[in-house]
């Protein structure tokens, strides 16, 4: 609260009686404090602290440990709390707002999901009150999974997502390879091969990384620049690499379609069977019975709709 806030509310709750005393209008009793002070009796320092813990915790995204860190009690000025014990209150605000929220809802309401960036699912509850159309937010997941097993609905799954986890499972038949190529770009970043890189081609040395495989394509797409020929590895690892750029090129042709508007979950299906014949390692997570399938009797029975 600003100080103008402060001030108003205590004239509100307080009058100015003789010797610079304030009695409260609710109990009685008179205080001899500064207008600024006089708020104080309304709030709880014990759960002010916390309120502050959990605010800071929950906004910037941080664990719970964070409060156990003697780094971070030293730079707070709150008082010092432990995991555990915020843990327990956020549990017990959880129970509250969750309690607040059933006591505001009717006997008529209803559902309305929303999907952020393609990657996080919100669940509001939409009812009417005193003629306002009111949305809560009861839950919010970075995958539509938490909300069809809490919602007890079948669901069809990112087929992208489960792509990436199928080219990853593969690459790890060739970590070896991988892992030649990318101390070979390692060796490119240096200035001194950098430079005589620059004489071939205007492409950066790639390294990957582990969000997705789309850049462990690039960086063996970038291993058939003539340049770096003289460091390649020996020739039958140099052969094991040619090969699997020829894999990747079909996985990135894969992804490329599975990115089109137009594409059907029959179309995804045909595309997933295809890659799993070619490539059987990929069954484990491509197959229509794939245990990272949530509803697998839904999905087949949506591509069989779908083709007729």
């Amino acid at each position: 609260m600003n100080a103008a806030r402060n001030h108003d509310l205590s004239r509100f709750f307080f009058a100015v009686s003789a010797d610079h005393y304030h009695m409260c209008y609710y109990c009685g009793t008179q205080h001899r404090l500064d207008r600024s002070q006089l708020l104080d009796f309304f709030a709880n320092p014990a759960a002010s602290n916390m309120y502050q813990w959990i605010e800071w915790i929950a906004s910037r995204n941080m664990p719970l440990s964070e409060v156990d860190d003697p780094l971070t009690r030293s730079m707070s000025k709150l008082k010092a709390v432990c995991s555990k014990t915020l843990k327990r209150y956020m549990s017990l605000l959880m129970t509250a707002v969750e309690a607040q929220i059933s006591a505001e809802m009717p006997g008529l309401y209803g559902y309305k999901s929303t999907l952020y960036l393609e990657n996080c699912v919100a669940l509001y509850g939409v009812y009417w009150q005193k003629g306002q159309l009111k949305l809560v937010l009861l839950a919010i997941a970075p995958m539509e999974e938490a909300i069809a097993i809490l919602l007890n609905v079948p669901l069809i799954g990112c087929a992208s997502h489960r792509f990436n986890l199928a080219v990853n499972s593969y690459l790890s038949y060739y970590k070896t390879e991988v892992e030649a190529v990318s101390a070979l770009m390692a060796a490119l970043r240096t200035i001194n091969y950098r430079a005589a890189l620059l004489k071939y081609t205007s492409l950066s040395p790639r390294r990957p990384n582990a969000t997705g495989w789309s850049s462990t394509f690039e960086m063996v797409a970038r291993y058939r620049v003539d340049a770096v020929f003289d460091l390649t590895p020996k020739a039958t690892t140099h052969r094991q690499i040619e090969a699997l750029l020829e894999d990747l090129r079909v996985f990135q042709s894969v992804t490329l379609k599975l990115q089109l508007e137009a594409l059907t979950l029959a179309d995804v299906r045909a595309l997933f069977d295809s890659v799993a014949e070619r490539f059987p390692s990929t069954k484990a997570k491509l197959s229509a019975t794939a245990p990272i399938v949530h509803s697998p009797a839904f999905e087949v029975a949506t591509v069989k709709l779908i083709g007729n």
